[in-house]
């Protein structure tokens, strides 16, 4: 008797799983065939937060672009630059301080990412987004305050960090409806 029993709940259970999954099936194709204007009344909450959330990845191919045309500006070579690879004495940033800050953002990267999957997994994609945005606060006041170039490596390598957060956690933190 005990058998019948956990037999009948077996198969209302399976019932219940192929139901489930009928329903996803009718859901995801009547999402397919919406139209934009349709799908943009139906959503409104996940557009506006998909669009905040792809600004932090905006944000970080900006700046990455932008720390390489800093690096030939007048006014960073003469706060940043040194006459020790110029003949005429000229202030210069060096080929490998170049490299270095301009790829900082990169390495702090590769770093972020080592890291970025193991708290998604461990506290949730809202909280590490959270918690990169605040890094972020902080260790931008190393690029912005930095009077050295060294300190200017530093916030790139720093900075690197959460912006690969940015980037990984925004593509699964949209709100369902």
């Amino acid at each position: 008797m005990e058998k019948l029993n956990d037999d009948r709940k077996t198969d209302d259970y399976r019932e219940g799983e192929l139901k489930h999954v009928e329903d996803a099936q009718i859901a995801t194709d009547k999402e397919h065939n919406l139209t934009l204007v349709e799908a943009l009344r139906a959503y409104p909450k996940a557009i506006i937060w998909s669009i905040l959330l792809s600004s932090a990845v905006i944000m970080e191919g900006y700046d990455t672009i932008l720390i390489g045309s800093f690096l030939a500006s007048p006014s960073f070579v003469n706060t940043f630059g040194n006459t020790g690879s110029a003949a005429d004495g000229t202030l210069t940033i060096t080929a490998s301080w170049q490299s270095a800050v301009a790829n900082g953002a990169y390495i702090g990267e590769i770093l972020g990412l080592a890291v970025t999957g193991i708290l998604v997994d461990h506290y949730g994609n809202k909280a590490v987004m959270t918690g990169a945005t605040i890094l972020m606060i902080g260790f931008i006041f190393f690029s912005f305050f930095g009077e050295s170039l060294a300190l200017q490596l530093v916030g790139q390598i720093l900075c690197g960090i959460p912006w690969v957060a940015c980037q990984t956690s925004s593509e699964d933190d949209t709100p369902k409806p």
